[in-house]
């Protein structure tokens, strides 16, 4: 989106005016997410509580890695990268925390699908 002008009437745009909006974003994003892991029925607690811990952590990384981030002037792609890979990595955890729970439904085979289609 280099080279793309937009004029906002006061003359700022909406990341430079304020980062409030993105600081509640992650925030409700943040909550919704941990209220979700912990109110399903399945899989059983010992696993929610796990994936709830795991989710923990991003609160404290968003703080001091990506909101830093956000308000650099210019933005540097490669710390903006490592703070995705950090995320990626802490949620990637959160897939092989508990192996006695069955694994989730995936969609069926290729060769199955083309029997009904």
């Amino acid at each position: 989106m280099s080279g793309v002008s937009v004029d906002h009437g006061d003359g700022a745009y909406a990341w430079d005016r304020s980062i409030w909006l993105w600081d509640s974003y992650f925030a409700v994003v943040w909550a919704a997410t941990l209220v979700f892991v912990l109110g399903t029925d399945f899989p059983g607690w010992h696993t929610r509580a796990v994936g709830a811990a795991l989710l923990v952590p991003l609160a404290p990384w968003y703080v001091l890695v990506g909101r830093p981030i956000l308000k650099g002037e210019p933005p540097d792609e490669r710390r903006a990268l490592g703070y995705l890979v950090g995320c990626l990595a802490e949620l990637d955890r959160s897939d092989v925390t508990d192996l006695s729970s069955p694994p989730p439904p995936y969609p069926p085979p290729l060769e199955r699908s083309r029997e009904w289609g």
